[in-house]
């Protein structure tokens, strides 16, 4: 059986017209492999369902604890931060290694930023190439509330 390895990153950012700074994960759901689709004139994209089925979207970005994703919880831990979703085949995605002031910030907050691309490898991210994914569409985020789990 074929499995697919992911890679996701806890990391701190400021967005445009939000005060403060935000804990924020990303994470490439399949280093090895991106779903494609048929758009309407035939063409070949990206597929970034079924997270967008579950309410990530490009452009504005919903932050705060009226904005958080349905049946997503986030949990923080000694060094890793975990997005756990109870409706993708592929639940659970782990940033290990995370700093204590990016797993900090999450606590206060209540939540993190939990941002998907099948564009960036989270292990090595840039603010440029992170702001381009964001523009462009191929990353999709949402905020994501801790939860007990």
């Amino acid at each position: 059986m074929p499995t697919l390895s992911n890679a996701s990153q806890m990391l701190v950012l400021s967005f445009p017209g939000r005060p403060g700074q935000w804990a924020m994960m990303v994470a490439n759901p399949a280093l090895e492999a991106i779903p494609l689709v048929r758009d309407d004139q035939g063409r070949w994209q990206v597929s970034l369902r079924p997270f967008t089925d579950v309410g990530l979207k490009s452009g504005t970005l919903d932050i705060g604890p009226a904005a958080a994703v349905n049946g997503a919880t986030a949990t923080v831990g000694r060094g890793q931060a975990t997005v756990t979703m109870s409706v993708l085949p592929f639940d659970s995605y782990t940033a290990p290694g995370a700093a204590t002031a990016e797993l900090k910030l999450a606590r206060e907050q209540g939540g993190l930023v939990w941002g998907v691309s099948y564009a960036l490898h989270p292990e090595n991210l840039t603010d440029e190439a992170m702001g381009a994914a964001m523009k462009s569409g191929r990353l999709i985020a949402r905020w994501v509330a801790l939860g007990s789990g």
